[in-house]
């Protein structure tokens, strides 16, 4: 493949996600503590006993393998988030709409993916009303106005981080099908080629 493009979940998921790998080395250190200490334990039980030993044995396997298990898991994420740092090779394209809630939202994952060290090149703004168009009702006319301040947030934390905006409009069908892909493929790469 040429491109791979990965669709995240929702911001508060996606930050998540990128916290896990440090969230993981944290959990094992705290596992392997547990471990070494109830297998202390364990050992000087059975010592005084002499019971254990024979049980102790398919059950230190189990949750050896369920560690290892883990571990594995912990290196996997530690290579993607190597790999989604690596700027030659990956960047983060934010989509959006042009809401109070939404920028804010956008926001706050630009800043996060920045400090992570993760390219942001692009900021797409769907659902953008046309403007030049015929004159709209009231309901769309607020709409419109509170989209154009958002815009303007948009702008300025593109022009902050030195990010391309893409303007989508708001299309009058929902965007589904080939037909559909194509008309916002159409819409994107007419916005992103260099003129």
């Amino acid at each position: 493949f040429d491109h791979v493009v990965v669709d995240t979940a929702p911001t508060g998921h996606t930050l998540r996600l990128l916290a896990l790998p440090e969230f993981l080395e944290q959990f094992f250190d705290r596992l392997r503590k547990i471990r070494d200490k109830v297998s202390g334990a364990s050992t000087l039980l059975s010592m005084f006993t002499g019971a254990g030993a024979a049980s102790s044995g398919a059950d230190s396997y189990e949750t050896v393998e369920q560690i290892d298990r883990l571990q594995d898991f912990q290196n996997n994420m530690g290579k993607v988030m190597k790999l989604l740092r690596d700027q030659e090779l990956s960047q983060f394209c934010i989509v959006t709409i042009p809401t109070v809630l939404a920028v804010a939202e956008t926001e706050r994952l630009v800043g996060a993916l920045q400090d992570q060290g993760i390219r942001v090149n692009h900021i797409i703004a769907n659902q953008v009303i046309d403007t030049e168009g015929e004159s709209a009702n009231a309901y769309l006319k607020r709409i419109q106005n509170e989209q154009k301040v958002m815009m303007g947030e948009i702008d300025r934390m593109a022009s902050a981080g030195n990010l391309d905006v893409v303007k989508v409009p708001f299309f009058d069908a929902e965007v589904r099908s080939v037909f559909g892909l194509k008309m916002l493929g159409d819409v994107l790469f007419e916005e992103t080629v260099p003129s």
